[in-house]
């Protein structure tokens, strides 16, 4: 499926939002999850982060990695999203490919998390036909140990399996995260 961006600057003004892969509908374009994100933060959708409120205008993003500062009346949260849509096997993997965005933010959370301030990782699969979400570690050795750093650092890291169809996308239900 593709969407029309309306935008006749652009070179191709159709963008690709979602994909039929054998009966699962997997969603493809990354910036979809920051409106879901956004949504759910507004409507307390996230449990743990139901105290806090997004900081406006702090938002920034690359096409796979969104981060976000939230606050609340005890401390401060940085929030970074990324979103992944490979899986095998029912087992969801991020990221799909060597990431400096993806690598930098997650160090930027260690940061936060050493200041004393709340860290979190958010992983949002776009595809509802996983169980689990890993860190890709045969693709981004780095990025795999980093995870292991951040835990221990004390970044939280939460993961949702996306409501995907051809209606929209939605945030989902929790999706366990497993480092190894």
């Amino acid at each position: 499926m593709l969407s029309d961006s309306k935008d006749r600057m652009r070179k191709h003004p159709l963008t690709w939002e979602l994909v039929d892969m054998g009966g699962v509908w997997v969603g493809v374009n990354p910036t979809a999850s920051r409106q879901v994100l956004l949504e759910a933060l507004k409507g307390k959708e996230i449990d743990s982060l139901c105290d806090y409120q997004l900081e406006e205008g702090a938002f920034q993003g690359a096409s796979q990695v969104s981060e976000f500062i939230l606050n609340s009346m005890d401390n401060l949260c940085s929030l970074s999203l990324q979103t992944s849509s490979w899986a095998v096997d029912g087992r969801a993997f991020f990221p799909d490919a060597v990431s400096r965005p993806a690598l930098r933010s997650l160090q930027n959370l260690c940061e936060v998390a050493a200041r004393g301030h709340r860290a979190v990782a958010l992983y949002h699969v776009l595809r509802e036909d996983c169980t689990v979400l890993h860190p890709a570690e045969s693709v981004d050795r780095e990025y795999a140990d980093l995870v292991r750093t951040a835990i221990s650092s004390g970044v939280e890291f939460l993961a949702y399996r996306a409501a995907v169809n051809p209606v929209g996308i939605t945030l989902g239900t929790p999706l366990p995260f497993v480092p190894e």
